[in-house]
């Protein structure tokens, strides 16, 4: 199960151009790295192919291989339909729960690059807009066609995780109605939500292993 896990969310995080933002690391470190820029290791846009490795971007029409990341999600959600039907309840849940955590902070990781990397990295052409663009709308629409197929399934993991109560079930007492919508009051609204920081954080951790605690101690 772990592997089947982390093979279809490799479908989500590679095939993908990032970059790694040196104003995080200065933040964390306290420290001007601008020296980081001259090697190619900062604000310089990266891909991430199939193994995992990382390529500079050195010109645009190798950007041409996100298109190959249509494919692989759709393929995904190929997988995950079979899987619905042979996997346990409570190990699918982890599995969707996880993969709708991933697949939302690449829309959102994709969303700041694709407005960022123009002003802050050194590497930007022109010709590469259009992969960055390109990328975030591929996801997005993966989110769609993914809560057709998942979307009951997503909101009732996320009412019996946000409230402890299965969603189908009716209130015990006259008061617990009262008390669901309050709850439902106090914490819809940070369910979903990522900060830019939080976003340039899990680049840092999945894409670069660096650990932003362990920097902020130096």
């Amino acid at each position: 199960m772990d592997n089947k896990m982390k093979s279809l969310l490799e479908k989500i995080n590679r095939n993908l151009i990032v970059y790694l933002p040196r104003k995080i690391l200065e933040q964390a470190s306290g420290k001007d790295l601008i020296k980081l820029d001259n090697v190619g290791m900062t604000n310089n846009l990266i891909f991430i192919k199939d193994d995992g490795k990382l390529e500079l971007i050195t010109y645009g029409a190798r950007s041409l291989l996100v298109l190959k990341k249509e494919k692989d999600l759709k393929a995904n959600i190929f997988e995950l339909m079979n899987m619905k039907t042979n996997t346990k309840k409570n190990a699918l849940n982890f599995l969707l729960d996880n993969y709708f955590t991933e697949l939302d902070t690449y829309i959102n990781l994709t969303y700041m690059i694709m407005n960022n990397a123009k002003d802050e990295t050194i590497n930007y052409i022109s010709d590469i807009q259009w992969s960055l663009d390109l990328q975030h709308k591929v996801l997005k629409e993966h989110k769609v066609e993914l809560k057709n197929y998942f979307g009951d399934w997503k909101l009732k993991v996320d009412l019996e995780r946000v409230f402890g109560y299965a969603p189908m079930l009716k209130p015990k007492n006259k008061n617990s109605s009262k008390t669901i919508k309050q709850d439902k009051k106090n914490n819809t609204k940070r369910v979903f939500l990522i900060t830019g920081t939080e976003a340039d954080n899990y680049i840092l951790n999945t894409v670069f292993n660096i650990d932003i605690a362990y920097l902020s101690k130096k």
